[in-house]
């Protein structure tokens, strides 16, 4: 238990042996001001942490004490703080007067004359101690509660300084159940204790809010999920309906293209072939072909231009720079021929060349495919089967406008 020992420097021995008593026999933490209070020091500051941080106020009461202002005043802050005050006579007060927030309290005696024998300092001690003793649970409450409570107050009330949890159910019980003749709670608990209970309350109905929420948000993700689940299920058997009948149509489909390309090869490759001999005579290319592959492997650029000249002597040039991508060449025609067959580069690229531009017909274009592929060498049934299928799916676009 820590005791605030409040004396007059006149009274400084009897201070000091009351001090070393209640330490070796009592148990007690002594807070005690040995040091001289000079003019224009800011002793309250000192003195008035000690008071805060004692659970009870040992005053030594002397006709020196009695009138000191600064005994007075620590009397006043031990008041103010809710602080309990144990008054010791040290010495009879004779004409002197206590501080009147004394006047009501029994006095412990160690003066030392009483009727009929001298009176017993070991005996002032032991009363002393006892007093101190009682209620000792509640004054070391009462003194860590004013300290939180300070502190609080002193950075400004924040949230953070309030007590939590079974603290708060504590510091009620401690404020309902003071002990008999104990010192009243200061309006500083009663508002730091209010403060913390009405956060906790605040906090708890917050978290009650949060938790009904959440327990509304699952019941709804759950019902969510329910209708999800149904209708991926009804989702799944749709695509696998849908997909069965888009499989049926894609054959019947491929079965008629089959059928049509077929059809178009027949109407187209004959003509084409009565010509074929004079159209390789007359047929060239002019120039070498040389193309770089771009970095990213499908694409490649013309270095230097070159020209083709067809049957009909028209020439089909392309310029340097041109990008062709080999277009020309179906993706499903490659289980026929290889992309990249060089036989095919040339044509591909002359191909590509004028789909880009439409500078002519896209008949006379792929014409000169045709006879592209057979003057570079490529088999005449090859090419046909290759310029069928640009008749059957090429690019087509309106004829140009003449010039």
């Amino acid at each position: 238990m820590a005791v605030f020992i409040s004396y007059s420097r006149a009274d400084a021995a009897f201070a000091d042996e009351l001090a070393a008593a209640l330490e070796a026999f009592g148990g007690f933490e002594v807070l005690i001001d040995r040091d001289d209070i000079h003019e224009g020091e800011e002793w309250r500051g000192r003195l008035g942490a000690l008071i805060a941080g004692s659970d009870t106020v040992v005053f030594v009461l002397s006709p020196k004490s009695a009138t000191s202002r600064v005994c007075a005043w620590e009397v006043e802050e031990a008041k103010r703080l809710s602080k309990r005050i144990l008054p010791v006579l040290a010495v009879p007060l004779g004409d002197a007067t206590a501080p009147k927030a004394l006047a009501d309290l029994n006095y412990i005696r160690f003066d030392p004359l009483e009727p009929g024998r001298p009176r017993s300092f070991v005996e002032g001690v032991v009363a002393l101690r006892r007093a101190l003793n009682t209620d000792i649970g509640w004054l070391r409450e009462h003194t860590r509660l004013l300290l939180r409570a300070q502190e609080w107050e002193t950075a400004g009330k924040p949230e953070s300084r309030l007590l939590t949890g079974t603290d708060i159910n504590t510091a009620k019980a401690w404020l309902e159940r003071p002990p008999k003749e104990a010192p009243l709670p200061t309006e500083l608990h009663r508002a730091f204790i209010g403060a913390s209970d009405k956060a906790q309350e605040l906090r708890l109905s917050v978290e009650r809010q949060n938790a009904q929420r959440l327990r509304r948000a699952n019941a709804l993700l759950k019902w969510a999920f329910g209708g999800m689940a149904v209708l991926a299920i009804g989702m799944g058997y749709a695509f696998y309906f849908a997909r069965q009948k888009s499989i049926e149509l894609s054959n019947l489909e491929a079965r008629n293209a089959t059928d049509r390309f077929n059809q178009s090869r027949i109407q187209t490759t004959q003509p084409e072939k009565s010509l074929e001999p004079e159209r390789v005579k007359r047929s060239q290319f002019e120039g070498e072909l040389k193309v770089e592959s771009l970095k990213d492997g499908r694409t490649f650029r013309v270095q230097q231009p070159f020209t083709f000249h067809d049957s009909s002597g028209r020439e089909w040039k392309v310029p340097a720079g041109f990008i062709s991508d080999g277009a020309s060449i179906p993706s499903a025609m490659w289980s026929i021929v290889r992309p990249d067959d060089p036989k095919l580069t040339g044509p591909a690229v002359l191909h590509d060349y004028y789909v880009s531009t439409k500078e002519r017909s896209w008949e006379d274009t792929h014409k000169m495919f045709l006879e592209a592929l057979l003057a570079s060498g490529v088999s005449p049934s090859t090419a046909q089967t290759l310029y069928a299928a640009l008749l059957f799916s090429g690019p087509r676009w309106p004829a140009p406008a003449a010039k």
